[in-house]
């Protein structure tokens, strides 16, 4: 009779051993589903108040150096990028009065100036003529450079091989967002700076968003240089910015700053603006700005861009 009852009650163990194992599975799919929206959820905060970034990878070292200087423009709303190319062998004007030297020496150049990051990305957009919104620094230049495949690169940054401000998660759903629009991939390489200044002008780097080209700037040259607001009037106007106005004004200042609303068509036009600048700074709201500047953004150029203008 015990020996019945106990073969009786084996199909129940394995029934309940069955269960057990399909609410595991179930478990680990939700799971998985909720790494997911985490990693999306954490990137998109990354990328928050940004349609595009204009993004420079380049070596920390020039030890054995032989690859290439790469600028990526990623587009998470249009899910494309567009890669741009530089041998190492190009010479660049460097601005802030450093003089030629070859691209992939200036980061390491400024590095041991100890420059600060804010620094060292406003004058990389002033010498490419571009705003840089970010500087990757690759750890391993001989891993990084050898190839002007953006593929290759996020793999890269998963692996920590690149420096970057994506951490965790981030990378994860970075590397999925290049390799899932790999179809979308545009490469150019770009022979020297002459053919730079040309190439540039015909690409997606010139060409802002429909909201963003709707925000007005307006540039006041406070730094007492002659020259200086029309040098980055035509810088932001070759780069797709709507400058409606360039003029001097008499009152000086050390540092630039900018003069905004809330207006969100502005968000990001400020926040590019903001990396252009050496300070990085915070933008000041007016709730009269365009009366007052008769712009929806007043960028007022002070004396440390003009010390960066400024030629040997």
């Amino acid at each position: 009779m015990t020996r019945l009852r106990a073969e009786k009650a084996l199909p129940i163990k394995k029934k309940k051993s069955s269960v057990f194992i399909r609410l595991f599975v179930l478990f680990f799919f939700i799971s998985l589903i909720g790494a997911g929206a985490l990693a999306f959820g954490s990137f998109q905060h990354f990328w928050k108040n940004f349609s595009e970034k204009n993004i420079v990878v380049v070596p920390k070292s020039i030890d054995g150096f032989k690859g290439n200087i790469v600028l990526a423009h990623i587009s998470p709303s249009s899910h494309k990028i567009e890669t741009f190319s530089f041998p190492a062998d190009t010479m660049i004007d460097v601005a802030n009065g450093y003089g030629i030297y070859p691209l992939p020496s200036v980061y390491p150049m400024l590095l041991l100036d100890k420059e600060s990051p804010e620094f060292v990305r406003s004058l990389l957009s002033l010498s490419l003529q571009v705003p840089i919104d970010e500087v990757w620094v690759s750890t391993i230049p001989s891993d990084v450079h050898t190839t002007t495949d953006f593929k290759n690169i996020a793999q890269l940054i998963v692996k920590s091989r690149i420096q970057t401000p994506l951490v965790g998660l981030d990378k994860i759903w970075f590397y999925f967002f290049v390799q899932g629009n790999s179809g979308q991939l545009v490469t150019h390489q770009v022979k020297d700076m002459t053919q730079w200044v040309t190439l540039k002008n015909g690409t997606s780097l010139a060409t802002l968003p429909a909201i963003d080209r709707e925000c007005s700037v307006a540039v006041f040259n406070v730094s007492e240089e002659a020259g200086v607001g029309s040098k980055v009037g035509i810088f932001l106007e070759s780069n797709g910015y709507t400058i409606i106005r360039v003029t001097d004004q008499p009152q000086a200042q050390e540092t630039s700053d900018i003069i905004t609303t809330s207006d969100e068509k502005c968000v990001r036009v400020v926040s590019h603006l903001r990396h252009i600048l050496p300070g990085n700074p915070l933008p000041i709201l007016h709730s009269n700005v365009m009366n007052d500047y008769r712009a929806n953004v007043a960028i007022r150029i002070g004396k440390d861009v003009s010390a960066l203008l400024k030629k040997k």
